[in-house]
């Protein structure tokens, strides 16, 4: 009896002989490696994304700044300051120095208090609320995003005292378009790490546990953002970097050991390697 045409089809034949484990083999192969790619492709669009938000948040923070300096005849907000004033929120909730010594709440006016976008970015909300509970605003105070160059722009006050006044640049007359502002910025408290952190430590810095020009060539990908000034270099090995010019760059640790991206006095008499030693009188170290 003759077979109906369909059924002599060679592909119906392959199909009803099934695969050969060869071929199995090769097909598991196949899909591991389209899997692989797929999640590899994923996660490079995940981080690009992530990126592309903070690298929003820096340049907003920085108008924030600028606009700050504009309303108080050029001279740049502290970004920190023991003593600085209680704050009523547009909620009506009141913020007591704790919460208000450092910049997030007291630039929060000039970006319309919109913290979701500028202080909270990515994930670092989620593991405030993990960490801080119900302390969330003790917590964006402490844990932006973004860190701020507190010792060399705008200054770091305690207890009324400056720490460094004559390294930092306080107002615009003194302004270095190449000084670094904000950067990506990390900490680790309880065993959580956290994306953000108020205040970044720069790498030539003898008054600070944070003294790391010296090992930058060692950095890793694993290594802590503590130990590096809490500079947190998130995506692909390099932070999102924000300039009072408003230019926002990626740099690397490497490129970040430069001390004339981080202070006024490194830029004048253009030494990468610059020494800020501790002063004689001045402020407490930062915390």
């Amino acid at each position: 009896m003759k077979l109906p045409s369909s059924d002599v089809s060679p592909w119906n034949l392959a199909g009803q002989r099934g695969l050969s484990s060869i071929e199995l083999l090769v097909s598991c192969a196949l899909v591991a490696v389209l899997s692989t790619l797929g999640g590899a492709i994923y996660s490079s669009a995940s981080q690009k994304g992530a990126m592309v938000k903070e690298v929003s948040a820096a340049k907003t923070l920085t108008s924030a700044f600028m606009s700050y300096a504009l309303d108080h005849n050029g001279v740049f907000m502290q970004g920190f300051n023991n003593r600085a004033e209680a704050i009523q929120l547009p909620n009506g909730a009141q913020l007591g120095s704790e919460v208000t010594s450092r910049y997030p709440f007291r630039l929060a006016p000039y970006f319309e208090h919109q913290l979701e976008g500028t202080i909270f970015v990515n994930k670092n909300k989620a593991q405030i609320d993990k960490v801080f509970s119900s302390r969330e605003n003790y917590g964006a105070s402490l844990c932006p995003a973004l860190g701020m160059n507190t010792l060399f722009v705008g200054g770091y006050f305690f207890d009324d005292k400056q720490t460094y006044p004559d390294e930092c640049a306080s107002r615009q007359a003194q302004m270095s378009s190449s000084l670094l502002l904000f950067a990506s910025a990390g900490f680790q408290t309880g065993g959580v790490k956290v994306d953000g952190y108020f205040t970044i430590s720069a790498p030539y810095n003898t008054a600070t546990d944070n003294n790391w020009g010296a090992r930058a060539n060692q950095w890793t990908s694993a290594s802590a953002a503590s130990d590096y000034g809490n500079v947190d270099a998130r995506y692909g090995g390099k932070a999102v970097c924000a300039f009072l010019d408003g230019s926002v760059k990626m740099l690397s640790i490497v490129e970040l050991k430069d001390m004339r991206l981080w202070n006024k006095n490194a830029v004048t008499q253009d030494l990468p390697e610059y020494t800020v030693t501790p002063p004689v009188t001045g402020g407490g170290r930062p915390r």
